[in-house]
């Protein structure tokens, strides 16, 4: 017999053996050489407080052990801690004590705050033994500050209606958290009084009732669980708003409470650095503002300029709306965060921008180091590729101390994100660090690579016996260890076992049988090799018949209501369960028989009721397999009544009340020579049957109820109704016929058939939102329901089209009238509109604001000041496209509307025609801005205006006064008498001007309006005379006309009126006058 070869040599070169991975036994089943592997460390952060007992825990497994050979150490920022090694368990006063049991240290019990200062830093565990050394990743202990620190008293003197923002004395951080409570404590957190993010309480306005009020700022450590402390108690005193000119006025005069005012953002700060989140962290983003009345606020995830929705099932809001939560952070929340705050007054609006990194990670297990155990001669990659953002940075170290401090290997390439070694030699064994590091968090993977030869060993010395039912599957293994791993091979009664159908050897150690039978049952040898030497390992199997179960007796039992039942079977197995359904009983019923192979189980019900009616369920389980069987409680009875023709017909007489349910005939004595009519009543848990009826069937007597159509696209109709009841369909093959058409005139019916179980259906490819009428009638094998009432329904609705007009009704220095008419393609129900005005000088803006009617009238604009102004309209689908005009304010604030005299317009040097001033439309000052809005240009227009009406003046006369022909002379007489009546209607069109100015709507917030002149009289067309006849009756064929409209004869008299006032632009397409 040769001798046995130790399990690992320490001199020899094996070139030929395998470099597979070899299999790693479970730690405790054998005594196979390994190094360290660290069990338990402590968190990341541990705080130390005083009078507190302070662990750090370390522990590590090997073999041989690390407290026998090798050993643990700690070090603090880089340099070796010294420790006492305990012997007692008492920990002498400024000392640290390590365990007896593994490498967890304690800090002495009575430290003080200002000596625990001297044991902050970052802390690590070493473990060791002649094979290598673990380390645990590094952690950082805290002293946590004294709780016992006296509070610090606080007044605030805050007027009504003014924002106030208290900070705090210790800011919310990793360390500590903050909390605010109130005195009296009906006072809490609301709309009004918020908390910012770092840790300051906020009042969006002071009411009067907040004098008096006593507020408290709390701390306490995140480790802590016990009392929180005082850390600041604050006072309000609300002082009335008054005059600041005497006492006295004061007392006299109350003032004003302070103004409204706009929303005012306080946090988040403004600031062009992004927010860093890290990735499967909770984001929280707090909008704190101020401002009176109390704004509110939302937020929105921005993707460039359009508003993105949330991440699906991470996303929430906190704190009425405030704080905006998301889960679970991922790349993809990287974006723009924009929180608005609105208020009666305006809004205000806040970008944050957030960025989403990630600690150093192993996306997969494969990219991190793992243990090996090698032969010699093979060879090694270790692999540490980490991800994150910033990309991690990798450092490697063996055994605990940098790989560049080491001694150089020539069999080992190292690169920067795996080691690779070849041809290992017994001395390789090592443990591998890999950290990797960003400026978020380290993370530390470790793993051993243990070169050694060993001889199979068996990992357990317990025999393992298998046991299996028939025809199953069962699976043997060969627990062995061998370096290298070693060729497996099974037997059974001495005999090799070959592979085929039913036996397989796989991954060279487990024998699986499939289908077992009797003959597999038996002993089994397992036998290892490999070129030092062998192992051998004997197992057995046992093949049990398969459990059963079946009824004793029956497998219906009937049963009349309020007896008693009991039911049987026969199993196979000691432990039998009857669950039952479960709205009946909370709990199965158990039933444990004597220990033997086959035993009869009962189950007995007392006083039966309908509710037992059922199945039963009768289950036998083992540890290898388990059987059923369903057992069937009927719990039913019968009743039977006749009718005598030719007694009283139509009456029915009972027979028998109650008959057992089991029962299926039924003896009755009669009398003779009479005609008897029998009807038989069948009664179960829900309650007595129909009567028996000779119909065959007919058709439904219902129609589906509640039927509707819309859609949920743009371009679908979903079709929906409530089923009609089986006691309504009356017959086999039953459905629904559906048809649709488009309101009102319906040409394009479309018929369909469904099925009877359906309850919906969805029509596509159809026109946006357009009306249907919809007609849903049941039909079955023998004929269709009645007519039903059509229904109406809609297509899905769309974004509308943009309004179909727009125009400026009216303007002021600070306010505006515009109006719109619905759009073209409302494409949905148009629940509103929304309006924006964007001023073109300095690119401010004023909305978006939502508006019910096709009009609005606002008083926030700016005088002499352009604006943009879109509208556009809303259906639930969102907003549609927009329509815009371009309008001005006047300028000055207070601006008056002159008197407007009588206007002209000059087609030809003999031809005028004049307007009615009070239904001339004025545009929007929009010209007042540039050069027409001057002074030397208005004069120089008036100057220009009287010189024509001079010339044409005198035009006439010349005329008048040629008469060569008879014809000229009428013509003369006719252009005299237009000419004085037109002097004599400037005339009195001047003074009725004069006396008169134009009157105008009533002042809105204290500011004129301008008149709401919608129409003009519709201008005289080229070639009508003043009589009504034609401009040829003048007798000049090349009249030219005017070049300027009336618009600017508007202005000029205006302006000749001695009073200010701004020039107009068109508002629409018609000229203004």
């Amino acid at each position: 017999m040769t001798s046995q070869i130790p399990w690992i040599l320490s001199m020899m070169s094996l070139c030929s053996l395998s470099a597979a991975i070899i299999e790693i036994p479970p730690e405790g089943k054998c005594t196979v050489p390994r190094p360290p592997t660290i069990t338990m460390q402590p968190s990341d952060v541990t705080y130390a407080i005083p009078r507190v007992p302070i662990v750090l825990r370390c522990a590590a497994s090997a073999q041989p052990d690390v407290k026998s050979i090798g050993g643990y150490s700690w070090e603090k920022n880089g340099s070796r801690l010294d420790i006492v090694k305990s012997t007692s368990g008492d920990v002498a006063d400024g000392s640290i004590v390590m365990s007896q049991s593994d490498g967890s240290i304690t800090f002495n019990e009575n430290l003080s705050e200002r000596e625990l200062k001297q044991y902050e830093g970052r802390y690590q565990c070493f473990a060791s033994n002649d094979l290598g050394t673990a380390m645990t990743s590094a952690i950082t202990l805290k002293a946590a500050a004294s709780p016992y620190q006296r509070p610090e008293n606080k007044e605030i003197n805050v007027r009504t209606g003014a924002s106030i923002t208290v900070p705090c004395n210790y800011s919310s951080s990793n360390d500590r958290v903050i909390t605010w409570t109130f005195q009296p404590a009906t006072v809490t957190y609301n709309e009004r009084i918020a908390e910012s993010a770092d840790g300051s309480l906020v009042f969006a306005n002071v009411l009067g009732s907040d004098n008096g009020l006593i507020f408290y700022s709390h701390y306490r450590f995140k480790t802590q669980t016990g009392k929180i402390y005082k850390n600041l108690i604050v006072y309000v005193y609300v002082i009335p708003n008054m005059n600041t000119v005497t006492n006295i006025i004061n007392l006299i005069f109350p003032a004003v409470p302070l103004p409204d005012r706009p929303p005012t953002i306080t946090s988040p700060v403004l600031t062009t650095e992004p927010r860093i989140v890290l990735r499967d962290d909770t984001l929280r983003m707090k909008c704190i503002a101020t401002g009176k009345p109390v704004p509110s606020v939302r937020w929105e995830k921005l993707n460039g300029n359009s508003v993105v929705s949330w991440p699906n099932g991470r996303f929430r809001t906190e704190d009425f709306g405030r704080t905006a939560v998301i889960s679970n952070a991922s790349y993809g929340d990287s974006a723009d965060y924009r929180c608005t705050a609105t208020n009666a007054l305006g809004e205000a609006t806040r970008i944050s921008k957030v960025l989403v990194h990630a600690r150093p990670f192993f996306s997969v297990p494969e990219n991190a180091p793992h243990d090996v155990i090698k032969t010699p001669g093979s060879n090694v990659t270790i692999r540490c590729q980490a991800e994150g953002i910033p990309a991690p940075e990798v450092e490697w170290r063996v055994n605990g101390v940098p790989i560049a401090e080491t001694s150089p290997m020539d069999n080992r390439v190292i690169h920067p994100t795996k080691i690779r070694i070849s041809n290992l030699k017994v001395s390789d064994s090592a443990v591998y660090q890999c950290i990797a590091s960003n400026m978020h968090n380290s993370i530390i993977k470790q793993a051993y690579v243990n070169v050694l030869i060993s001889m199979p060993l068996p990992v357990s010395s317990e025999d393992v016996e298998y046991v299996q039912v028939l025809g199953k599957t069962v699976e043997m293994k060969c627990n062995v260890f061998g370096s290298p791993s070693p060729a497996i091979s099974w037997q059974k009664d001495g005999n090799k076992i070959t592979e085929n159908e039913r036996f397989l050897i796989r991954k060279s150690k487990y024998l699986r049988i499939s289908e077992v039978t009797f003959d597999d049952a038996g002993a089994y040898t397992c036998v290892a090799t490999n070129e030092y030497g062998n192992a051998t390992l004997s197992t057995s199997l046992t093949v049990f018949r398969r459990t059963k179960i079946q009824p004793a007796a029956q497998y219906r039992y009937f049963v009349r209501r309020g007896e008693s039942v009991t039911m049987s079977c026969v199993a196979f197995h000691p432990k039998v369960c009857w669950p039952i359904r479960p709205y009946k009983y909370d709990i199965p019923h158990l039933i444990n028989p004597e220990e033997t192979n086959v035993k009869s189980a009962r189950l007995t019900l007392m006083t039966v009721w309908y509710k037992d009616h059922g199945s039963y369920k009768v289950m036998v389980n083992t540890s290898l397999d388990h059987a059923a069987v369903h057992l069937t409680l009927v719990v039913q009875e019968y009743k039977i009544e006749f009718e005598k023709d030719n007694y009283r017909p139509g009456k029915w007489f009972p027979l028998v009340d109650s008959i057992p349910g089991d029962r299926t005939s039924f003896d009755v004595t009669l009398a003779a020579g009479l005609r008897y009519k029998f009807r038989l009543w069948a009664l179960n848990g829900i309650g007595w049957s129909e009567a028996p009826s000779a119909e065959t069937g007919s058709a439904p007597t219902a129609n589906p109820s509640g039927v509707s159509g819309k859609g949920n696209t743009p371009t679908n109709m979903i079709i929906t109704w409530d089923p009609v009841s089986p006691v309504g369909r009356n017959g086999p093959e039953f459905g629904y016929q559906i048809t649709y058409c488009t309101a009102p005139d319906c040409t394009d019916k479309e018929v369909l058939y469904v099925d009877g179980e359906v309850e919906s259906y969805e029509v596509v490819n159809l026109p946006t939102y357009t009306q249907y009428i919809i007609n849903i009638m049941s039909y079955n094998n023998i004929g269709n329901a009645s007519v039903p009432q059509d229904v109406l329904g809609y297509s899905g609705e769309d974004a509308p089209g943009p309004p179909s007009t727009m125009r400026l009704r009216t303007t002021t220095d600070t306010g505006a009238h515009i109006a719109w008419g619905r759009p073209q393609e409302e494409n949905g129900d148009v629940i509103g509109y929304v309006i924006k005005f964007v001023c073109l000088n300095d690119s401010t803006e004023i909305g978006p604001i939502s508006v019910e009617g096709t009009s609005y009238v606002t008083s926030q604009l700016r005088p002499n000041h352009m604006y943009d102004v879109t509208v556009a309209a809303q259906t639930l689908k969102g907003v549609g496209e927009t329509a815009n005009i371009v309008m001005s304010t006047m300028a000055g604030e207070g601006c008056t509307w002159p008197p407007l005299p009588t206007h002209f317009r000059c087609f030809s040097d003999n031809e005028l025609s004049m307007f009615d001033p009070d239904r001339l439309q004025l545009a929007s000052p929009a010209a007042s801005a540039g050069v027409v809005g001057e002074v030397w240009f208005i004069v120089l227009m008036c100057i220009i205006v009287l010189l024509l009406i001079i010339i044409v003046i005198v035009c006439l006369l010349r005329r008048r006064k040629g008469g060569k022909y008879s014809v000229a002379e009428k013509e003369g007489q006719l252009v005299d008498q237009e000419s004085q009546q037109i002097k004599s209607d400037e005339y009195n069109d001047e003074t009725d001007d004069a006396k008169k100015p134009l009157k105008s709507p009533p002042p809105v917030n204290g500011k004129s309006t301008p008149p709401d002149i919608s129409s003009a009289v519709p201008l005289r067309t080229r070639g009508d005379s003043v009589a009504g006849d034609s401009i040829d009756a003048f007798g000049d064929d090349d009249a030219r006309e005017f070049n300027e409209d009336g618009s600017f004869i508007g202005q000029y008299g205006a302006h000749e009126s001695g009073e200010s006032s701004a020039a107009a632009t068109p508002a629409d397409d018609n000229p203004v006058i």
